[in-house]
């Protein structure tokens, strides 16, 4: 029974992200959830339109063709405060549930932070961290076991641990474009939780990521940009990996976007954008992303399917 349970603690660890140990969720547009990868980061909406506060609800489920497949879905609100100088505050609140097959966690995130500049709209260095706390699940009734009888608790279990992060972000404006770039370290808390039953205990252990995102905003004029993005993860112990996508928002509302990873699989994305975008009035960017892996394990998991809603304004 032991090993069936080590097993799937171990398919856990590797599907919960990707084959190189990734064990945070991954996101396809992730350029939409910027400050989920980096508490310090700022959002898009107000580099382009001005707009300081936004909610954005996000739904990834990953490798499709597996039954008991990866599902992420997160909401995130946050605000920069930028009429104040020299320190704009930032603030905002996450929350995230992930489940693959009968392992999961749900999280809940405050974050605060800090804008260094007396004019935030053109260039700015932040600083921010975040504090939280997850319930770790292991849904033991869910195991298919061979021997049932040895089950002397077959009960579903949980564990609660608490969480924090922190990143600093930078950027700086070139006429209409942008360049940015931060690092952050999202998970700074380890984890190690012990899931008990009759025969012994089930140990997961999750491991500090580093990440660093490095970014442009060309602007094409007219409420046009191309956007190149970079996300670099690392795991200690496993290969760096990128995810890169190039996106065009067009001059009117549409907008679209390609990419890969360094794990041998690409990505596309597009969406439309419902509002005015001169910023003076709310937006709508409603945005869907296909991932499909190129690897040995590619076309036996299925694709990837994201579905990302935000909803920005000025206050």
């Amino acid at each position: 029974m032991m090993k069936l349970l080590l097993c799937t603690a171990i398919v856990w660890c590797l599907a919960v992200c990707n084959a190189l140990s990734q064990q945070l969720p991954l996101l396809s547009q992730f350029q939409e959830s910027a400050g989920v990868l980096n508490p310090a980061a700022i959002s898009s909406n107000y580099f382009r339109y001005e707009q300081n506060a936004e909610f954005t609800a996000t739904h990834h489920s990953q490798w499709t063709g597996i039954e008991g497949n990866p599902r992420t879905s997160q909401f995130v609100g946050q605000i920069l405060m930028d009429g104040y100088d020299p320190v704009a505050p930032i603030a905002g609140v996450y929350l995230v549930n992930d489940q693959t097959g009968p392992t999961g966690f749900t999280g809940v995130y405050a974050k605060f932070g800090g804008v260094l500049s007396d004019d935030p709209y053109e260039y700015g260095i932040s600083a921010a961290f975040q504090i939280g706390i997850n319930q770790y699940r292991l849904r033991i009734s869910e195991l298919e076991l061979r021997d049932v009888e040895t089950i002397f608790a077959a009960e579903d279990d949980s564990q609660v641990r608490p969480d924090a992060g922190v990143g600093v972000f930078a950027y700086k404006r070139f006429g209409e474009s942008l360049v940015y770039g931060g690092v952050s370290v999202p998970q700074v808390l380890g984890l190690s939780a012990n899931f008990t039953g009759n025969d012994g205990d089930v140990q997961t252990q999750r491991v500090r990521h580093y990440y660093a995102q490095l970014g442009m905003q060309y602007d094409l004029g007219d409420y046009s940009f191309l956007e190149p993005v970079a996300w670099f993860k690392y795991v200690p112990n496993a290969p760096l990996h990128v995810s890169a996508t190039l996106r065009y928002q067009t001059a009117s509302a549409f907008f679209m976007g390609l990419g890969g990873t360094s794990s041998s699989s690409i990505h596309g994305q597009m969406g439309v954008i419902i509002g005015d975008r001169t910023g003076y009035d709310p937006m709508l960017r409603i945005g869907y992303s296909f991932d499909y892996g190129f690897n040995s394990y590619g076309s036996f998991a299925g694709p990837s399917h994201e579905i990302n809603l935000n909803y920005s304004f000025n206050r």
